[in-house]
């Protein structure tokens, strides 16, 4: 009881944060501004969707901050030192700015090759064609590589084109002996295929762009995402322990090893970690594990969870002037 009256009275008031949208161009100018004097540093390979996170990342916050008895606990773990509530703060701030900065790399993705010619990836389109006929045929029934299979179309994307020749020839290579004997695969099309891919991922990296690439921002907020996501997803699941499916559903993995799609998992490589390794830690502190009274959640405007992007191709790549019409079809 000693412990429950402690915790009571401790003062949780400082911790609070506003939602904030992409439309906030003053917030986004900030934390690009921040962006860009980090740029240089290491930063996460990028596996997943971004703005499918960010949206996935706003959702969660959302949630948190609506349930005010969930909402009192983590700000009392937050007063004794058990979690990081700056965490949540950078996240409130950071998700929403992927979100763009991801927005904006998918346009510098789809802007014409300046070094693959158009007739050339008019032929790596049809390559990938080819391989996918023939791989369809024999492994579309395949659990694991069915799905992935379907998942590959036409697409105005270089990337994603780059990325799905690649994965055609590896997977032509691992199942060659099922493959040996049908006449309507080209043995040159596999080397072709990686070739191919690798000239349109060189392409892109040396395509000209003013000032800094989106791509590099992009890059930098999801590797902050990542590692404050961490954080709050443990702390939720902890403070959620005696409902573990409620736990896993309302603080969802961002990636997740084994490459298969889930309504809550953004999809990853098979040799990516994910944060569900640690969903079993919990705070050392056996006073933070105590209940606390609730603490009503801020009366605020609850912030958008699903953003639509559409801003305008001709728009520069550079800082943006706003950000204002990124969300609207």
């Amino acid at each position: 009881m000693a412990a429950r009256s402690n915790l009571s009275a401790l003062d949780t008031s400082a911790f609070t944060i506003q939602p904030v949208s992409i439309d906030d161009d003053g917030v986004l100018q900030r934390v690009l501004a921040e962006v860009d004097a980090g740029l240089g540093a290491p930063t996460a390979q990028i596996n997943v969707d971004l703005q499918t996170a960010a949206d996935a990342v706003v959702r969660v916050i959302a949630g948190l901050r609506g349930d005010g008895a969930l909402y009192g606990r983590y700000k009392v773990l937050a007063a004794v030192g058990e979690t990081d509530f700056a965490a949540l703060a950078r996240l409130n701030r950071h998700a929403p700015a992927m979100w763009f900065a991801a927005y904006r790399y998918k346009l510098e993705r789809e802007a014409p090759g300046r070094v693959v010619t158009e007739e050339a990836l008019g032929g790596y389109n049809d390559l990938r064609d080819r391989l996918h006929f023939v791989l369809s045929y024999h492994f579309g029934d395949d659990a694991e590589q069915g799905p992935r299979l379907r998942a590959v179309t036409r697409s105005r994307d270089h990337l994603v084109l780059a990325n799905n020749l690649r994965y055609l020839a590896e997977l032509a290579v691992e199942r060659a002996d099922a493959l040996a004997h049908d006449r309507k695969l080209d043995p040159h099309d596999v080397p072709r295929a990686l070739a191919g891919s690798t000239e349109i991922r060189l392409a892109l990296g040396a395509k000209e762009v003013p000032d800094v690439r989106w791509l590099d921002r992009a890059a930098v907020l999801w590797t902050l995402v990542q590692r404050d996501y961490a954080e709050l997803a443990n702390i939720g699941r902890f403070l959620l322990r005696g409902r573990p499916e409620e736990a896993r559903r309302r603080f969802p993995s961002l990636v997740k090893s084994g490459g298969r799609r889930s309504d809550d998992v953004v999809e990853a490589p098979d040799d990516e970690a994910t944060d569900d390794e640690a969903a079993g830690a919990a705070p050392a502190n056996d006073a933070a594990k105590a209940e606390a009274p609730a603490t009503p959640a801020e009366a605020t405007k609850p912030a958008e969870a699903t953003k639509p992007a559409v801003v305008k191709a001709t728009e520069a790549a550079t800082k943006p002037r706003s950000a204002k019409g990124a969300r609207r079809r």
